[in-house]
Protein backbone atom coordinates (compact mmCIF):
# COMPACT_ATOMS: atom_id res chain seq x y z
CA UNK A 1 0.00 0.00 0.00
CA UNK A 2 1.33 3.40 -0.96
CA UNK A 3 1.14 6.07 1.74
CA UNK A 4 0.74 9.61 0.43
CA UNK A 5 1.10 12.66 2.68
CA UNK A 6 -1.49 15.19 1.59
CA UNK A 7 -0.59 18.85 1.34
CA UNK A 8 -3.58 21.16 1.01
CA UNK A 9 -3.87 22.56 -2.49
CA UNK A 10 -1.49 20.06 -4.06
CA UNK A 11 -3.14 17.84 -6.65
CA UNK A 12 -2.17 14.17 -6.47
CA UNK A 13 -1.64 11.97 -9.48
CA UNK A 14 -3.90 9.09 -8.39
CA UNK A 15 -7.14 9.56 -10.34
CA UNK A 16 -9.48 7.88 -10.96
CA UNK A 17 -10.36 6.20 -7.68
CA UNK A 18 -12.98 5.31 -5.11
CA UNK A 19 -12.08 6.85 -1.75
CA UNK A 20 -13.13 5.69 1.72
CA UNK A 21 -13.18 8.72 4.02
CA UNK A 22 -12.75 8.77 7.76
CA UNK A 23 -10.55 9.24 10.77
CA UNK A 24 -10.66 5.44 11.22
CA UNK A 25 -9.17 5.67 14.70
CA UNK A 26 -10.24 2.21 15.77
CA UNK A 27 -10.41 0.58 12.33
CA UNK A 28 -13.59 -1.03 13.66
CA UNK A 29 -15.79 -3.67 12.08
CA UNK A 30 -18.00 -0.87 10.72
CA UNK A 31 -14.95 0.88 9.26
CA UNK A 32 -13.87 -2.36 7.59
CA UNK A 33 -17.33 -2.87 6.10
CA UNK A 34 -17.24 0.66 4.69
CA UNK A 35 -13.81 0.03 3.17
CA UNK A 36 -14.93 -3.34 1.81
CA UNK A 37 -17.88 -1.68 0.05
CA UNK A 38 -15.61 1.04 -1.36
CA UNK A 39 -13.07 -1.55 -2.51
CA UNK A 40 -15.83 -3.59 -4.21
CA UNK A 41 -17.07 -0.47 -6.00
CA UNK A 42 -13.55 0.37 -7.14
CA UNK A 43 -13.05 -3.15 -8.49
CA UNK A 44 -16.46 -3.01 -10.22
CA UNK A 45 -15.37 0.21 -11.94
CA UNK A 46 -11.88 -1.09 -12.65
CA UNK A 47 -10.18 1.77 -10.80
CA UNK A 48 -8.02 2.22 -7.70
CA UNK A 49 -9.32 1.99 -4.15
CA UNK A 50 -7.92 4.48 -1.67
CA UNK A 51 -8.40 5.59 1.91
CA UNK A 52 -8.34 9.25 2.94
CA UNK A 53 -7.64 9.59 6.65
CA UNK A 54 -6.25 12.04 9.14
CA UNK A 55 -3.54 12.36 11.71
CA UNK A 56 -3.42 14.86 14.52
CA UNK A 57 -1.11 15.73 17.38
CA UNK A 58 -4.12 16.91 19.40
CA UNK A 59 -7.17 14.95 20.56
CA UNK A 60 -9.93 15.16 17.97
CA UNK A 61 -12.58 15.20 20.69
CA UNK A 62 -11.86 16.78 24.04
CA UNK A 63 -11.12 14.20 26.71
CA UNK A 64 -10.99 11.22 24.33
CA UNK A 65 -7.66 9.55 23.65
CA UNK A 66 -6.90 7.85 20.37
CA UNK A 67 -7.10 4.09 20.18
CA UNK A 68 -4.15 3.66 17.82
CA UNK A 69 -1.16 5.74 16.88
CA UNK A 70 -0.97 6.88 13.26
CA UNK A 71 1.62 4.18 12.56
CA UNK A 72 -0.56 1.45 14.08
CA UNK A 73 -3.59 2.72 12.18
CA UNK A 74 -1.68 2.59 8.88
CA UNK A 75 -0.71 -1.03 9.54
CA UNK A 76 -4.37 -1.92 10.12
CA UNK A 77 -5.49 0.00 7.02
CA UNK A 78 -2.98 -1.93 4.94
CA UNK A 79 -4.90 -5.10 5.81
CA UNK A 80 -8.00 -3.54 4.23
CA UNK A 81 -6.34 -3.92 0.82
CA UNK A 82 -6.30 -0.27 -0.19
CA UNK A 83 -4.13 0.56 -3.18
CA UNK A 84 -3.10 3.75 -1.39
CA UNK A 85 -3.79 5.75 1.75
CA UNK A 86 -3.77 9.53 1.77
CA UNK A 87 -2.79 10.90 5.16
CA UNK A 88 -3.85 14.49 5.90
CA UNK A 89 -3.26 16.73 8.90
CA UNK A 90 -6.63 17.15 10.61
CA UNK A 91 -6.05 20.68 11.90
CA UNK A 92 -5.16 21.90 8.41
CA UNK A 93 -8.53 20.82 6.97
CA UNK A 94 -10.91 21.03 9.95
CA UNK A 95 -12.15 24.52 9.09
CA UNK A 96 -13.10 23.73 5.48
CA UNK A 97 -16.77 23.78 4.55
CA UNK A 98 -18.24 20.54 3.20
CA UNK A 99 -18.38 22.12 -0.27
CA UNK A 100 -14.71 23.13 -0.11
CA UNK A 101 -13.71 19.65 1.04
CA UNK A 102 -15.62 17.91 -1.74
CA UNK A 103 -14.72 20.31 -4.55
CA UNK A 104 -11.13 21.15 -3.66
CA UNK A 105 -9.89 17.94 -2.09
CA UNK A 106 -12.00 15.03 -3.34
CA UNK A 107 -12.68 16.19 -6.86
CA UNK A 108 -9.78 18.50 -7.64
CA UNK A 109 -6.79 17.23 -5.68
CA UNK A 110 -7.67 13.52 -5.48
CA UNK A 111 -9.70 13.13 -8.66
CA UNK A 112 -12.15 10.83 -6.89
CA UNK A 113 -15.00 9.33 -8.90
CA UNK A 114 -16.80 8.07 -5.83
CA UNK A 115 -16.48 8.44 -2.05
CA UNK A 116 -17.73 6.25 0.78
CA UNK A 117 -18.12 7.53 4.34
CA UNK A 118 -19.94 6.74 7.54
CA UNK A 119 -23.06 8.43 8.85
CA UNK A 120 -21.10 10.66 11.23
CA UNK A 121 -18.32 11.87 8.91
CA UNK A 122 -18.24 15.67 9.11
Amino acid sequence: MEIIRYEYGKALDIAPSVIALGFFDGVTVAHRRLMSAARAEARRRGIAFGVFTFYSDDPIKRGIDRIYSTEEKLLLLERCEADFTVLAEFEELASLSPEEFVNKILLNDLGAECAAYGYNFR
